[in-house]
């Protein structure tokens, strides 16, 4: 949620980083993602189920 910014308006058109959010979080995740965008800000609502985040391998960074 953003909160305290400039005033905020629908953007005319999904652009990148919006389109990889919800295929991310449908395609790899089975979830939903809503963009509310509100005169005081975005409220992004996302929803994973839990056995997505379950079966979900952790990222492990290697030291060398």
């Amino acid at each position: 949620t953003e909160l305290g910014g400039p005033p905020v308006t629908r953007p005319s058109h999904r652009g990148l980083g919006t389109r990889v959010i919800e295929r991310a979080i449908r395609d790899q995740l089975d979830g939903t993602v809503n963009f509310d965008w509100r005169e005081e800000g975005l409220v992004c609502a996302i929803a994973i189920p839990f056995n997505a985040l379950v079966r979900a391998q952790p990222i492990v960074a290697s030291r060398t």
